[in-house]
């Protein structure tokens, strides 16, 4: 018969009523040091990589995207994964873009939305610079300079003071249709003036304006975002200037034919 050894032979220990095979673990020895925690190192993805927002922090990561500083490479950064998405959609880094278009435009409608993210503004703000409609609400709200063309003629030419290196005449339009000009303009006659809206032949309407019963006039923007209304014979340039009360759009509390 083979011979017992000894954690055959120990006594069963019972503990909570179960009775348990050999020895008790020791307890730890008094000079035994706990493992030490390993030091953090950023999460990394399935291939190994770091991701730059979680290795950098989030105010470093700022910093080295405001140097790419462009739309597109913020676009595509967003693209990146949806910590990036939340971390560009906070405004820091999309605002300096949103200013620096505005600074370079005499009119900016995205500028008067503080209701949309500073992204959303950004975008509005390219899309309007490509909108060839005008409101009615801008042609009434701004002071327009008219001027005749050459083609006007020399009798009108003879009368116009910009012809002669004089300041160009102000035109008013109303709300109610009306059409005025300044007090002192040399043009101005008794007679009635009226404006509309000429739709076009699909319906939109915006792109035309008619004054009484001559030649429409054809609306057209500027390169710094301002407006233009013209035909063969004359010329209205709304009176936009960088920095001006409509820079920011038509902004509360700022009276209609200020500038």
């Amino acid at each position: 018969m083979p011979v017992a050894t000894r954690a055959q032979q120990a006594p069963q220990a019972a503990v909570g009523g179960v009775a348990q095979l050999g020895p008790a673990s020791p307890p730890p020895r008094p000079h035994q040091r706990a493992a030490e925690p390993a030091l953090h190192q950023p999460p990394a993805d399935a291939s190994g990589s770091v991701c730059p927002l979680a290795a950098l922090g989030v105010d470093l990561f700022y910093e080295v995207l405001s140097h790419l500083g462009d739309a597109e490479t913020l676009q595509a950064a967003e693209r990146v994964s949806r910590g990036w998405r939340a971390a560009i959609a906070d405004g820091r880094l999309w605002r300096p873009l949103c200013e620096a278009a505005w600074a370079a435009c005499v009119y900016s409608p995205a500028a008067a939305r503080p209701d949309l993210t500073w992204r959303q503004r950004h975008a509005l703000t390219l899309a309007d610079r490509q909108r060839a409609t005008l409101t009615a609400d801008e042609l009434c709200t701004f002071t327009w300079l008219f001027r005749f063309k050459s083609e006007a003629g020399r009798f009108w030419l003879a009368l116009d003071p910009w012809w002669v290196g004089l300041p160009q005449l102000r035109r008013f339009f109303h709300a109610d249709g009306s059409l005025t000009a300044a007090p002192e303009d040399p043009l101005w006659g008794e007679h009635e003036t009226r404006w509309r809206f000429c739709k076009t032949r699909h319906g939109v309407k915006g792109l035309y304006v008619k004054v009484n019963h001559w030649p429409s006039l054809t609306v057209s923007r500027t390169p710094a975002g301002g407006w233009q209304l013209e035909n063969e014979w004359v010329v209205y340039a709304a009176a936009l200037q960088p920095g001006g009360p409509y820079a920011r759009g038509l902004l509360p509390g700022v009276a209609s034919h200020q500038e």
